[in-house]
């Protein structure tokens, strides 16, 4: 947040108080966080004039799959194009795994004379134009970025779409994740691309069938994904889950705690790597989270994806959609699950495809 190496000093003087929850409020407030919150200057000082890309997503709201996508799309971009630096930003708060000398502060986003800095703004994954993300629907913002802007691999959905008219009109490239993107997007222009999720493409998870059989499966054993969502935790579906044999997990910590009443043996995930390790020792994975299906088809199993209709939208593009449950229709036979590996290799390139034309409108850096 301070643009800076930590202090030691400071560190060790945090860890011997007794009042942390109040750290935070006295860092916002302090004379150096507050001078670089004004600061526009980002880029001062940079003798070779590379090339500026901003990210911008909901990767600091606690949500692990939202989180992971500033980083997918930092790999992506860095095998394509090395010479720019990539930044990212969010509107929310908690922290996300980015180099954190390239996360720019949260109200910067607000700030169109830092935005009109950068070469490019890519406004993506994620459901960002779905529901309601902090300043997309602004219309005044809307109409001071300057910089050229990219929508991509959004989730959209008609009323956002309505209000971010603006912000779609203007961009230099639009895609969607999904079939109902795709139709919400394109009543605002006729040049809308599929681009599948970040994380979806992004080789780093990926495992392919041989590469799956070198890790260990707990014989049964079922993984379940879940959230603090009132009505679909009193289904029958979530009476299936068994206690003392199978797993059980939550990704949103600060909002999925209440669980543990219900589902003491549950765990909170702070690291997309200890989800991976559950999902890697797991037979079959039941996920009320739509990045939790994700991750399940890029290591190779058997998914079930729950309630949500962008989960039943990405099963059905890989000819999964009858292992997509509401409490209306029962957990399927595992046995019938069939691999999405081509399909899963062939959305990889298309997003490889669609983002090296993106980053083409970028010239090389001198």
């Amino acid at each position: 947040m301070l643009q800076r190496e930590p202090d030691p000093n400071g560190l060790r003087s945090y860890s011997r108080r007794e009042d942390t929850k109040n750290f935070l409020q006295e860092l916002l407030s302090s004379r150096e966080f507050q001078e670089v919150s004004r600061n526009t200057a980002y880029f001062a000082g940079n003798p070779n004039e590379r090339r500026r890309i901003l990210l911008f997503g909901a990767y600091g709201n606690g949500n692990l799959g939202d989180a992971i996508q500033a980083m997918s799309l930092w790999r992506a971009i860095k095998q394509i194009r090395s010479d720019v630096d990539v930044w990212a930003c969010s509107q929310l708060p908690c922290q996300f795994p980015f180099p954190f000398e390239y996360v720019l502060p949260s109200k910067q986003i607000h700030n169109p004379l830092v935005l009109n800095q950068f070469d490019l703004m890519i406004i993506g994954g994620g459901g960002l134009l779905s529901h309601p993300h902090d300043p997309l629907t602004n219309e005044e913002w809307q109409r001071a970025v300057d910089v050229p802007t990219v929508i991509l691999g959004v989730g959209a959905g008609g009323p956002v779409v309505s209000k971010s008219k603006t912000l779609i009109s203007k961009a230099v490239y639009v895609s969607g994740r999904d079939d109902p993107s795709l139709t919400a997007l394109g009543r605002i222009r006729n040049d809308v691309r599929f681009v599948p999720d970040p994380v979806l493409a992004d080789t780093h998870y990926y495992l392919n069938s041989a590469d799956h059989r070198t890790y260990h499966n707990s014989p049964g054993s079922r993984l379940w994904i879940i959230k603090n969502t009132k009505g679909a935790l009193s289904t029958n579906i979530m009476q299936m889950i068994d206690l003392e044999q199978d797993k059980i997990c939550f990704v949103e910590p600060f909002l999925d705690f209440p669980l543990l009443d219900s589902y003491p043996t549950a765990r909170p995930i702070y690291f997309v790597d200890d989800l991976l390790a559950l999902i890697d020792q797991a037979m079959t994975v039941i996920s009320m989270r739509y990045h939790g299906c994700i991750l399940a088809l890029l290591r190779a199993k058997p998914i079930v994806g729950l309630f949500e209709r962008k989960s039943l939208d990405l099963l059905t593009r890989y000819d999964l959609g009858c292992f997509f449950c509401n409490n209306m229709t029962p957990i399927p036979d595992f046995a019938s699950f069939a691999s999405a590996e081509a399909k899963l290799l062939s959305d990889q390139d298309i997003f490889r495809a669609e983002l090296t034309k993106i980053l083409a409108l970028i010239p090389v850096s001198s």
